[in-house]
């Protein structure tokens, strides 16, 4: 079998085949999440695919959608699969989500684009709207996500289904998958239908903020920062963010993650929510 031989989906070697042959898609099965997660844990996923151009991508999710599979976006690199592994067809993108281009019309973004690129670009340009972006790691889809793009973005091409169309901001799904992105391009500062953002958090952070308050300072005060469990680490600088001194699993990590919404309960009785939603079988 050259499809993976064990999990709920059982994804067969017909698929896998087909595939296999489709200019501009890299397939792989079994693949370990480890490596392409932030932090480098988990098991493996069934079938995982790296798209390169967008007639890959629609002829890759028309094969799975024929197949009875739906494709799942990756976004990012901050997801954790569990140690068990994940079933099911994951696609991110390749060089079709990079790049970046201004016209009259404004910018047109791959998803994948560095955040920072795209600040420096504007920048260079003379574009107002982007200067908050500036040092900012991730991509410019994890911005949008974020809610970083509000008020700038016009359109965005999205995988629906086993189609690719262009959406309006508000339209767009988590189970989309986002290729690129239509920004406005703004020329001077009170062209801005809302102030400048402030500087975005950085990228990673684990937990998200409670209303009027901030996670960090909360595990501060309550002294989990360097906090150790097995081979992770709560950061000791930035401590709403985990380290893997290497040798760290899943678990490890979904154990900490518990240990640190439970302690700040306790201690102070704000609930806080994890940003990582593990995925996958324990």
């Amino acid at each position: 079998m050259r499809a993976a031989a064990w999990g709920g989906l059982l994804i067969q070697d017909g698929l896998v085949e087909a595939l296999e042959v489709v200019p501009g898609l890299h397939v792989r099965c079994d693949e370990p999440a480890a490596r392409h997660c932030l932090l480098r844990v988990g098991g493996a996923v069934e079938v995982w695919l790296v798209a390169e151009t967008e007639s890959a991508v629609k002829e890759a999710a028309a094969l799975c959608k024929e197949a009875g599979h739906r494709v799942r976006p990756v976004v990012s690199e901050h997801f954790l699969v569990r140690d068990g592994g994940v079933d099911g067809v994951w696609m991110r993108l390749g060089a079709v989500g990079m790049g970046a281009s201004l016209s009259e019309e404004g910018f047109s973004v791959g998803a994948s684009h560095p955040a920072a690129a795209l600040a420096a670009r504007a920048e260079a340009e003379s574009v107002w709207g982007y200067a908050h972006l500036a040092g900012r790691a991730g991509s410019i889809g994890e911005a949008f996500v974020a809610g970083h793009l509000a008020h700038r973005v016009k359109s965005i091409r999205v995988l629906r289904g086993s189609q690719v169309v262009d959406l309006a901001p508000e339209k767009v799904l988590d189970a989309h998958l986002v290729l690129r992105l239509s920004l406005h391009a703004f020329s001077t500062e009170q062209d801005l239908p809302v102030p400048a953002m402030d500087t975005p958090a950085y990228p990673g952070v684990v937990m998200t903020d409670p209303p009027r308050e901030n996670a960090e300072e909360l595990l501060v005060d309550t002294g989990l920062s360097g906090v150790r469990l097995h081979g992770v680490r709560i950061a000791r600088r930035e401590p709403n963010s985990l380290v893997n001194l290497g040798d760290s699993t899943a678990r490890d990590v979904t154990l900490l993650l518990h240990m640190m919404r439970d302690r700040v309960k306790l201690q102070t009785g704000i609930e806080l929510t994890a940003i990582l939603k593990p995925v996958g079988r324990g």
